[in-house]
């Protein structure tokens, strides 16, 4: 390779840094388990926000907030569990006109009896929202035993210093 090479490979790799605006890393709080011996954790994999000026936007959706989680769902339980990732919220995000961050297309996911799986979910928001912030995951009526919904305690991130 050239010296020439290296300040073009430079500027590429500094254009690439910076298209994202921000990407932030987090730490969550502990599972959350109910009696009946279910339990879900997650883990927020990115948050990254694009900006119109980027010269590379990582997505066509600008001025919004983009956060992807690895969920994991065991279930204890003598019976099947069903999650619908859909009814997922991230809430505590500032402003908070700005609302919850909703989940983009997700599919059910069915957790037999002393079984786990794993699956990762993805949230949009267009806005004035950025990563750099608290926020939790709520799983509201997302896990389901015979169609009755099981209540969870939401997952807490916070950004990682």
């Amino acid at each position: 390779m050239s010296t020439n090479t290296y300040p073009v490979l430079l500027v590429v790799a500094a254009a690439l840094a910076t298209s994202c605006g921000h990407i932030a890393s987090y730490q969550n709080s502990d599972p959350v388990r109910t009696p009946s011996g279910i339990e879900v954790a997650a883990a927020a994999t990115s948050c990254y926000v694009n900006r119109t000026a980027d010269p590379l936007p990582r997505s066509t959706a600008d001025e919004g907030a983009n956060v992807a989680l690895a969920v994991e769902v065991k279930n204890a339980s003598p019976r099947a569990v069903v999650v619908d990732p859909g009814v997922f919220r991230l809430t505590g995000f500032s402003p908070a006109a700005a609302g919850d961050l909703t989940p983009g297309p997700t599919h059910t996911v069915v957790v037999n009896p002393d079984e786990s799986k794993k699956f990762s979910v993805e949230f949009h928001r267009e806005g004035d929202i950025d990563c750099r912030q608290p926020f939790a995951l709520d799983p509201g009526t997302a896990v389901r035993i015979d169609g009755t919904a099981v209540h969870l305690a939401s997952i807490q991130f916070k950004e990682a210093r």
